[in-house]
Order: C-alpha cells, then sequence, then structure tokens
C-alpha cells in the first residue's frame, strides 16, 4: 500500500498548482506596482477581495465542474484541490476585511 494513493495526489496537485498562479499573481502585483489598480489587480464590490483572488477562484471551479460533467475523476480531483486552496483563501479575505482587517 502506497503512502499516498492517486486521489490524494490529484488533490495536492491541484492545491499546489492554485497556490502557484495566486503567488505569481502576488509577485507582478509586488514587482510592478503600476499595475495596482488595474485588472486583475482591481478591488471588486466589497465586501468580496480583489479581482485576482475572485479569478482564481473561478478558475478554480472550472475542472471541478469540468469533472462532475464529464466524470472525469482525474480532473475532478485536480478541480477538488484548487479549490480546496482558493476557497478558504477568498473566505478568509472577507472575513478579514469584514473585521476591519487588510
Amino acid at each position: 500500500m502506497a503512502i499516498f494513493d492517486a486521489d490524494f495526489k490529484d488533490d495536492l496537485a491541484g492545491a499546489l498548482l492554485a497556490g502557484v498562479i495566486d503567488g505569481g499573481l502576488d509577485v507582478v502585483q509586488k514587482i510592478f506596482p503600476a499595475l495596482v489598480g488595474k485588472f486583475p489587480f482591481t478591488p471588486t464590490i466589497d465586501p468580496l477581495p480583489q479581482a485576482d483572488k475572485v479569478i482564481l477562484l473561478s478558475a478554480s471551479a472550472a475542472p471541478y465542474l469540468y469533472g462532475k460533467y464529464k466524470r472525469a475523476p482525474t480532473t475532478l480531483k485536480l478541480g477538488e484541490g484548487m479549490l480546496s486552496y482558493s476557497l478558504p483563501m477568498v473566505v478568509n479575505k472577507i472575513a478579514l476585511k469584514q473585521m476591519g482587517g487588510t
């Protein structure tokens, strides 16, 4: 029996992929401060976070929904992993905004 089964590996790959995309967007925003306020680094309606975080959440839902529709288990698990990173991140940003944090 393997320590990590295929489902876990797909979940982990999805979470890491979403994390790399989020981190890459954050690095771009830090390196090019002139982009702040321009798409996708624009504020959205209150209490949602910046548009890049909402786009990442939407992009994470796409493989999950595709895997559900086509009954593709690998794509479904990859989407679940991406959502396991991006959904709590967006909920955390919303909660921090509501409590007066940044």
